[in-house]
This record gives structure tokens, sequence and C-alpha cells, in this order.
């Protein structure tokens, strides 16, 4: 059952970096095209995200150990980013950018530290290297993601491209949710 749940974690960490992190690197293009501002509105709008981060791990912080089935509400709070992060692809205001980035930076630090400490503690102790090198390789897929994202933005255009990425997300997050009982019971 650990290793199933490790499984389920490492999954729940490669997702968001091969389909939605790589938002990220195309900031500076929604921020001209989009939102029609200029390079320090990239700096804005990242900057919000590790705000609402900061934020989220200090709620994590204050709750502690009192949280029960994590894994349920890792995937949740997993599923709730992805819909904020689908929001943004369609604001058309600065202020509206920032406050849902904010939020979802609030949500993504808090599920993303709770699914690392439910991952490390899923695994044997004889086990910890190895998964956490799995877990890092989950991370380290980001750029191959990216290059997907920027020939779908090339095709059909940077809200259209990241909002069919994000969707392939939560489709597959609620698959899990439904069907994968290591992640239920974690």
């Amino acid at each position: 059952a650990a290793a199933a749940a490790a499984d389920a974690f490492t999954a729940v960490n490669t997702l968001p970096a091969l389909l939605i992190y790589p938002y990220i690197s195309f900031m500076p293009l929604f921020a001209r095209e989009e939102l029609g501002h200029g390079s320090g509105t990239y700096g804005l709008l990242v900057s919000g995200i590790g705000m609402g981060s900061i934020f989220g791990l200090l709620g994590l912080a204050f709750i502690g150990d009192r949280l029960r089935r994590g894994g349920m509400l890792t995937l949740s709070g997993l599923i709730v980013y992805v819909l904020l992060v689908m929001t943004f692809t369609q604001t058309q205001e600065l202020w509206q950018s920032m406050a849902v980035l904010i939020t979802a930076g609030v949500i993504h630090g808090f599920c993303l530290a709770l699914s690392n400490t439910l991952f490390q503690t899923s695994l044997r102790p004889d086990m910890q290297g190895r998964g956490m090198a799995a877990w890092q390789m989950g991370f380290g897929l980001t750029p191959f993601g990216t290059l997907a994202m920027g020939h779908l933005i090339n095709q059909y255009g940077i809200r259209s491209a990241e909002l069919g990425l994000f969707a392939v997300c939560l489709t597959a997050f609620v698959l899990m949710i439904m069907f994968n009982r290591a992640i239920r019971r974690a």
C-alpha cells in the first residue's frame, strides 16, 4: 500500500510539471500579448504566485499534523489550483490576473508541501533516496512540457493552448480521485 501511495504521489507531482508549470515560461508573452503590459508585469505576475505560496506554506505550518486524509486534501487542492490557473488564462485585466495567481499560489504552496510530506512518509526508510530521485525527475520533466506548450501556443494561441493542457491535467486529477485508492487513504 505504501508503494502504491508513493507511485500515486509521484504522478501527482509529474503531471503539473508536464502540463501546468510550463505556463510560467510563457508569462512574459501573456503579459505582453494578452494583458498589454511590458516586462515589469511579468515580474508582478510571477511574484504574485510566489507571495501566495508563502502564505500557503505558512498556513500548512499553522495547521501542522491536524490534517486527516492528506491525499484527498492534496489532490482536491491541486484540482482547485488547476481551476485557478485555468481562470488565469481567461483574465483580461492585470488586477484579475494578480488576484487569481496569488490565490493559486496559496493553494499550490500548501498542496505541494503537503504532497511532498505524504510522499516521503509513504516510503520505506531504505527507499527514501530513490523515492526523492523519482520525485525530482518529475520536476525535471518541465522543459519537455514547455516544448509541448510552446508548440501548442504557436498553433492555437496562448490562452487556448494553456487552457487545453490545464484541462488534461484537471481530468487526470479527477480520475485519480475517483479511481486511486492509495491517494484516498493517504
